[in-house]
């Protein structure tokens, strides 16, 4: 038990002339420093921990027990004891705390299997999606992903129409279509074929026009006291689809610190750029979202021709792509390019159907089809 603070007045008296008696033979301090025990408590003396009442019970290092006590004004507070040795032979704390580290149990890897490719090179084993679970209404499905849930995954449509274009007509077009071209050539400069690393880096500035447009409308939407036709929830789910690219080419490739100094400038500054463009002319920034898109698809497609010619190795599916796009267990990264250049041509068409709708001041709702990765056919309204 703790002398102070529990035990009688007489006896906790006791206790402080043996405390000091301790102290005095210097035999305290040595077992302070050892373990950690010897306490100053303002108002008392140095208490410690007794198996009896007798000078004899409190030296004894069998006596003494390693609890670690909260000192406060109203009295003693203990806490969960600690296991180890007491005296003058107890190791120092630092080993003891090395030895835990040490004995802490590792990972089992001996379940780990690989399989061989074509070339008998060793491979990875094949992701299993957790969509082969039970149903994802039950609520015990075993999900794993924290920034999508599975209600937003989707298979992507692979039969979009890739060569469909806007001809630019009219000072607005045309100026969104140049400034595109203006800053794909910065692009190839900077990134020339290292296309994982370009689709990193992209895809941090090309979740900021969704963003943006969402937020706008959804301010203008408040002050007009007004739906928004569906078209905020599409917006918002294109930065999110933009987000998840990232996430995706995250595990493929790692920024180096030169592209991470680079995302930093060119998200604060197309963020600022994009902002002030979609307050001027809205019409505008959904068209040169649209160009973008349209360039986006050339990039991704250039990346489909590396890995078939084998200048970029075709290594597995990272398994967050397989669960968001409801890929084959087997899938590879061919598979994953294809499904994000889907993902850019509806970007595409939904950026064009939205700037064709505002040049013709129509309030028409977001076709279905563009919340659900579908196809969208921006014609249907004129450029």
């Amino acid at each position: 038990m703790v002398c102070a603070g529990i035990v009688p007045k007489v006896t906790s008296n006791y206790c402080r002339v043996v405390g000091r008696a301790v102290r005095a033979t210097g035999v305290g301090d040595l077992l302070a420093r050892q373990q950690g025990l010897w306490r100053n408590v303002p108002g008392n003396a140095p208490h410690l921990p007794c198996r009896d009442w007798s000078l004899a019970g409190c030296l004894s290092s069998k006596s003494l027990t390693t609890w670690s006590a909260t000192y406060t004004a109203r009295g003693v507070r203990e806490s969960e004891p600690r296991l180890p040795p007491v005296g003058l032979a107890a190791a120092p704390l630092w080993r003891t705390g090395a030895r835990a580290l040490s004995t802490q149990p590792q990972p089992d890897t001996s379940s780990t299997t690989t399989i061989t490719d074509a070339t008998g090179r060793p491979d990875e084993t094949p992701y299993q999606p957790v969509r082969d679970a039970p149903p994802k209404s039950d609520p015990n499905y075993p999900w794993k992903w924290h920034s999508f849930l599975p209600e937003h995954t989707y298979k992507p449509n692979l039969n979009v129409d890739l060569k469909r274009h806007v001809q630019p007509t009219g000072f607005s077009d045309r100026f969104a279509y140049y400034t595109v071209k203006f800053l794909r050539f910065f692009a190839d400069a900077f990134f020339q074929r290292r296309y994982g690393h370009r689709a990193v880096v992209l895809e941090t500035v090309a979740a900021v026009p969704g963003m943006v447009g969402g937020m706008m409308l959804h301010l203008q939407c408040l002050r007009r006291f007004r739906q928004s036709g569906g078209w905020i929830r599409v917006l918002l789910e294109e930065a999110e689809n933009e987000r998840m690219h990232l996430m995706v080419y995250m595990s493929i490739a790692q920024p180096r610190a030169l592209e991470r100094a680079l995302v930093i400038l060119a998200q604060a500054g197309f963020f600022s750029f994009y902002t002030l463009l979609y307050t001027i002319s809205p019409k505008t920034a959904h068209r040169l979202v649209g160009y973008l898109e349209e360039e986006a698809i050339v990039s991704y497609t250039e990346y489909l021709k590396d890995i078939d010619d084998g200048r970029i190795p075709n290594i597995p599916a990272p398994p967050i792509a397989i669960d968001y796009w409801q890929l084959d267990p087997n899938a590879r990264l061919r598979d994953v390019v294809l499904a994000t250049r889907a993902d850019e041509a509806h970007h595409r068409d939904v950026n064009h159907l939205r700037a064709n709708l505002i040049k013709a001041h129509r309030g028409d709702p977001a076709p279905y089809a563009a919340l659900k990765h579908g196809e969208v056919d921006p014609s249907q309204y004129g450029s």
